[in-house]
């Protein structure tokens, strides 16, 4: 069995904006962080920082930093919700 997963990664609202992209597949290692994936992701998309925070789920669900992903997760990148 192969050391490396693939995971499909959704940009949304000002994320999206930012990126210039709805989505993509990223070949990663295993036992890749939540961390690990937004370093990445900083790396590739350099303009994402003026985003500032954003939340981050793994198949539907919220997730902490420290969450590593599996093969055919799919991660998106939600940026923080406001209300008043």
């Amino acid at each position: 069995m192969g050391s490396n997963i693939q995971v499909t990664i959704l940009y949304f609202a000002q994320v999206r904006e930012v990126t210039k992209v709805k989505r993509e597949t990223l070949e990663l290692t295993k036992n890749t962080s939540i961390m690990d994936l937004l370093s990445l992701i900083h790396i590739r998309h350099p303009k994402l920082r003026t985003v500032g925070d954003f939340n981050t789920s793994v198949n539907h669900k919220l997730v902490m930093a420290d969450a590593i992903l599996r093969d055919k997760d799919e991660v998106a990148l939600l940026p923080p919700i406001s209300g008043g």
